[in-house]
């Protein structure tokens, strides 16, 4: 299990109902993600009535005062930003990654990828990942083998004949 932290933000003071549901609902978002995915959440990062710049400046100097944080979890990206050179540089400064709940990627200093393991909902049925690739499930690859044989003659699952 990977530790992140969740980071997000409400611009207005949530004061009215709809506001408060709203930031809810995207911590609920986050948290769902980060079971499936089997993320930790060590620490939470909610800011209310900040913009997007004044988010980026409280994400900066926490991540100056937590030096060991490799791992955050947000809603979307502009909860943390709407300047993607900003996080884009500090990707690749720090080595870090920004699991995106909303659209359920990772971003890294190697791009972003879809989020794709055994837990996620991504997979084809009679697949599991194995080192980050989907592979067919044992229990299950006969029926995955019958399954690409009447849908492609002679074929097989990974291509091969």
């Amino acid at each position: 299990m990977e530790d992140v932290v969740l980071f997000t933000r409400q611009r207005g003071e949530a004061s009215t109902a709809s506001e408060q549901e709203a930031l809810e609902e995207q911590i609920r978002v986050i948290e769902a993600f980060a079971r499936r995915e089997q993320l930790r959440i060590v620490d939470r990062v909610v800011k209310v009535g900040i913009g997007a710049g004044e988010m980026f400046q409280e994400f900066a100097a926490y991540l100056r005062e937590h030096t060991g944080v490799r791992a955050i979890i947000t809603h979307s990206t502009h909860r943390l930003s709407r300047r993607w050179d900003e996080l884009e540089e500090t990707i690749r400064d720090r080595g870090l990654k920004i699991y995106v709940a909303s659209e359920q990627v990772v971003l890294t200093a190697n791009g972003s990828r879809p989020m794709h393991t055994e837990n996620s909902r991504r997979l084809p049925l009679g697949y599991r990942v194995v080192d980050g690739n989907p592979v067919i499930d044992s229990p299950n690859d006969s029926a995955v083998r019958e399954a690409f044989r009447l849908y492609v003659p002679d074929g097989e699952p990974d291509g091969e004949s």
